[in-house]
C-alpha cells in the first residue's frame, strides 16, 4: 500500500474525513501534464473535486490504486465536521489575520497545520453555517 493510499485511509476511516485524489508532483513539475498549472499538486484529480470526497473505503481503494502517488485532499466544512483558516503569507495572510483579531480578538488554541509554502492552516471543529 503506497502512504498516500494509507494517509487517505485513515483519514476516512479513523478520523472520518471525507478524502479525495489531487495530482502530484513528478520531475519538479504536476502531474496534471498542463505546462501552465496554476496549482501544481494541489488540484482534484476526480471531476467535481472535493464534491467527490468520500469516506468510502471501496472508493478511496479504488482511486489510490489507480493513481498510488496522489496527494490526499480532505473536503472540510460539514463533510469531514471541521474548518480550516488558511494564513498564506505570500498573499497578505498575516496582515489579514492581524486585522481580523484586532476585530475579533485572538484566536482561540487550536491545532495548526505547516503549509509547504510556508503558511498556516488552522482547523476548528465545524459551525454550521461558515463556510
Amino acid at each position: 500500500m503506497s502512504k498516500m493510499k494509507l494517509a487517505a485511509t485513515i483519514y476516512a476511516q479513523r478520523l472520518q474525513w471525507a478524502v479525495f485524489p489531487c495530482y502530484e508532483i513528478v520531475g519538479g513539475v504536476c502531474a496534471c501534464g498542463s505546462s501552465d498549472c496554476d496549482s501544481p499538486g494541489k488540484h482534484p484529480r476526480t471531476p467535481h473535486g472535493c464534491l467527490d470526497a468520500t469516506t468510502d473505503e471501496t472508493v478511496i481503494n479504488g482511486w489510490w490504486s489507480q493513481w498510488p502517488d496522489a496527494h490526499v485532499g480532505v473536503a472540510t466544512g460539514e463533510a469531514s465536521g471541521f474548518d480550516v483558516l488558511d494564513i498564506d503569507p505570500r498573499h497578505g495572510g498575516d496582515e489579514s489575520l492581524a486585522e481580523l483579531e484586532a476585530e475579533q480578538g485572538e484566536m482561540p488554541a487550536t491545532i495548526e497545520q505547516l503549509t509547504g509554502g510556508g503558511g498556516r492552516h488552522l482547523m476548528f471543529k465545524h459551525r454550521e453555517g461558515v463556510r
